[in-house]
């Protein structure tokens, strides 16, 4: 029995790794996805305890890659990557946090704005070789000075001195 991926391609399973192995970009950009799909069951695991009311996977551009509805407030979230081999020189981690598209015609368009979403789940997988994830609020994250227009800084630290949390329970179950 085959997979519809593997109808598609006509390509065994097998092959399809291969390619994604073989391909540097491709393999981050299907980590991108494996993330958000391990946090789509930590959100599926807080729905079945009766933490949180309900989730949604977006999956749209331009849109936070979650919205997760609690008895406190409905919290939209995206998810990000830490870097793989990145780090700053005081041992924090680097986690890239810029769009993937931009707009000619508008040199912010790759920044993140306080507005775009609420949550930021950071997956650490890629330094630390577990589907893990840290939170913090937009709201604490930093301005990039020189570009103002509240847009954020293209690349967060973690822990870097942030109310970085360990589990996102403790943001979305209390008032904001």
């Amino acid at each position: 029995m085959t997979n519809k991926l593997e109808d598609e391609f006509q390509l065994s399973a097998d092959e399809i790794l291969h390619v994604i192995d073989r391909s540097p970009r491709c393999k981050q950009m299907v980590k991108g996805f494996v993330a958000e799909y391990h946090l789509e069951r930590l959100f599926q695991g807080l729905k079945d305890s009766g933490k949180i009311v309900s989730f949604e996977r977006l999956n749209r551009d331009g849109q936070p890659d979650f919205v997760v509805k609690s008895n406190k407030g409905s919290f939209r979230v995206e998810c990000k990557m830490a870097m793989a081999k990145t780090r700053y020189a005081d041992g924090d981690m680097k986690i890239d946090f810029q769009r993937t598209r931009n707009s000619p015609a508008d040199p912010t368009s790759r920044f993140y704005k306080r507005g775009d979403f609420d949550i930021v789940a950071a997956c650490l997988y890629n330094q630390t070789g577990k589907w893990e994830f840290k939170f913090i609020r937009t709201s604490n994250l930093l301005i990039d000075q020189k570009v103002g227009k509240d847009c954020l800084m293209k690349a967060l630290r973690y822990p870097g001195g942030l109310p970085w949390v360990n589990s996102i329970e403790s943001l979305i179950l209390r008032k904001r």
